[in-house]
């Protein structure tokens, strides 16, 4: 483990990779995040190094503690984020207010109202478009044939 000015040298963190990828595996289920999380210890550790004394064993014990802190740290957002969406999820389930419903019906009744006073030839090309499904060039070749 080489230390250059006080800060662990990128060769001697590559020399520790091939345990700390399989640490980080062991600790987080999905391959992704566990990649994730050696990459930001790798980070962390180019950036503040240790400052522990023991030489190659107190640094793999300090990138030990590191990855396990990262590890544990995602887990615990990633539950936070999912109990989030969980109560998200609950209140879109729930059914809508007495006062939106009664909004949506005025509004559907103001759309059928003015549907129903369109001119026929308006009413038959809206008809086809957004009821049969026709797109804009279809519809208009269908208008200037009728």
């Amino acid at each position: 483990m080489e230390r250059d000015a006080g800060r662990l040298s990128p060769e001697g963190l590559l020399a520790e990779l091939g345990w700390l990828r399989a640490l980080a595996h062991r600790l987080v289920a999905d391959p992704d995040v566990a990649d994730d999380v050696l990459q930001r210890v790798c980070l962390h550790a180019l950036e503040r190094p240790p400052r522990t004394a023991g030489g190659v064993a107190g640094v793999r014990r300090w990138l030990s503690t590191l990855t396990r802190r990262f590890a544990a740290h995602d887990a615990r957002a990633r539950g936070r984020r999912e109990r989030r969406e969980r109560r998200v999820a609950r209140r879109e389930a729930l059914p809508d207010s007495t006062a939106d419903v009664a909004a949506r019906r005025e509004v559907l009744h103001e759309v059928v109202d003015a549907f129903a006073e369109l001119a026929p030839a308006d009413h038959e090309l809206l008809s086809w478009r957004y009821f049969d499904g026709l797109d804009v060039a279809t519809n208009s070749r269908l208008r200037s044939a009728s």
